[in-house]
């Protein structure tokens, strides 16, 4: 696991332990500080954790079955990173409040360009 590690006692229920320096997304210095942006960190290394904790402690499951629903518990987990959201997202928050919100009218005009030159449909590749 990238973002955190988690120790296993024979009886125990997985006890996790997060790991600052391995998941670069929450490098911004307001996800420690700021009471709502370090619990919302949190409670997203949390929830990551727990499909991948679900899946590693199946005996049953063969290693190739492991390693290919670890594949997807990572692609959904990522996909849901807070800061995928411009609500959570401090640099581009920062970026914003920066370029004196610039930032967001460019986006949302590539935004209208592709949803255009798709016929209303979001292109994801």
């Amino acid at each position: 696991m990238e973002a955190q590690s988690v120790d296993r006692d024979a009886d125990a229920a997985p006890v996790v332990i997060f790991n600052k320096t391995a998941n670069s997304r929450f490098d911004h210095p307001m996800w420690d500080t700021n009471l709502y942006f370090n619990q919302t960190k949190r409670q997203y290394l949390l929830s990551a954790t727990t499909p991948r904790v679900m899946v590693n402690t199946r005996d049953e499951l063969p290693s190739v079955e492991k390693q290919r629903l670890n594949h997807f518990c990572t692609q959904i987990i990522d996909m849901m990173s807070r800061t995928n959201f411009l609500a959570t997202n401090l640099a581009a928050l920062e970026k914003a409040v920066a370029k004196q919100e610039q930032s967001l009218v460019d986006g949302l005009e590539i935004l209208a360009r592709d949803l255009e030159a798709n016929h209303g449909e979001c292109c994801c590749a």
